[in-house]
């Protein structure tokens, strides 16, 4: 049964970018039960093992940094500065709540008023926000340049299974591969299980290599979202009609292993487990990107969550896809051996 809590412990936590050790603790204190072995490296990314003395070696990474902003200016009157972390739409944080992670957790607003409200485009520079404090000198004593915010937002349960909260994208994804190589585990798989809670991957990547050079996988699942194309306003979705609750996404990539795809779809039908699929020619926007083109070459895998909304502070998902998906990737473990090929 999924542990809802620590989804919600996860989506709670502030990890924008560059500062992810605080959730890293989160992963840790949740893992130890089941891992043998735990390891972060210089990059902040944490990769829990199980079935450690296996020879084949499977990499599941799933990042966990969030968008969200820096400060980068400290005004005269007090108002702070930003530049963008990752994809962060400017917009969407005009007249919002924030929190500022500096000498100490601190909220502000982010300052709206009828010019920003009538200007064409929004960009970071057009942020200000408000902390209380009316001089630079008081707000100096809270907050420093390179302090990280993202948007106030709790999680919120919604109808029809349904949950919405900021930087699902992609705590929904590393709380699926944890989930799934702890039931793998259970199901008796006996390949080794390298869970990669990566960092940057909205901003540099840097997670994905450190993790794939250290472990050395046969193989890699990456774990992320994708755009569902099931509301108002989307059409002709590049990667094809995505739905909410219509389970798990494999993806159609030339950097995608057929195999390994063909095994996930064959496992998924063998098993009932809802899957749908998306097509992505080339580059797929994931730590798979970086994963793929590493030491003498690593076949991939990419298994999506269905999300609305992305890079939002109301980001939608649905519960059944992500059973669904940790589902499918359990039974995908537990179905490796050394006879897999993947050519």
């Amino acid at each position: 049964m999924m542990n809802k809590t620590f989804m919600k412990e996860l989506l709670t936590c502030i990890s924008v970018s560059g500062k992810e050790k605080a959730i890293q603790q989160i992963i840790y204190e949740y893992m130890k039960d089941v891992c043998e072995d735990s390891r972060m490296d210089a990059s902040k990314t944490l990769i829990s093992v199980l079935n450690a003395k296996a020879k084949q070696k499977v990499l599941l990474c799933a990042h966990v940094d969030e968008i969200g902003f820096y400060v980068n200016r400290i005004y005269p009157d007090g108002t702070l500065g930003v530049i963008k972390a990752g994809g962060a739409h400017p917009i969407l944080y005009l007249g919002t709540h924030v929190q500022i992670v500096g000498k100490e957790l601190i909220h502000g607003v982010v300052i709206c008023n009828k010019m920003l409200e009538t200007k064409g485009t929004i960009v970071s520079d057009d942020l200000r926000i408000d902390i209380g404090c009316d001089t630079k000198e008081e707000s100096e004593k809270v907050v420093s340049l390179g302090d990280v915010i993202c948007a106030a937002v709790d999680m919120q349960e919604l109808q029809k299974n349904r949950f919405a909260a900021r930087a699902i994208d992609d705590r929904g994804g590393a709380f699926i591969i944890l989930e799934a190589v702890r039931k793998a585990k259970k199901m008796g798989a006996s390949v080794g299980m390298y869970a990669a809670t990566t960092t940057g991957e909205e901003t540099t990547r840097r997670g994905a290599f450190h993790a794939v050079k250290a472990v050395k996988p046969d193989c890699a699942i990456i774990v992320d979202v994708t755009f569902a194309s099931d509301y108002q306003g989307v059409q002709n979705n590049e990667g094809g009609d995505i739905f909410l609750g219509k389970g798990a996404i494999l993806c159609h990539s030339s950097i995608v292993n057929e195999a390994m795809n063909k095994r996930m779809e064959t496992l998924a039908k063998q098993h009932g487990i809802a899957y749908q699929w998306e097509v992505t020619p080339g580059f797929t926007s994931t730590d798979g990107d970086t994963i793929h083109m590493s030491n003498e070459g690593v076949p991939i895998c990419l298994v999506s969550l269905p999300l609305r909304y992305m890079h939002s502070s109301i980001e939608t998902a649905d519960w059944k896809d992500v059973e669904s998906c940790i589902d499918l990737i359990a039974a995908f473990l537990c179905s490796l051996d050394s006879a897999f090929s993947y050519l």
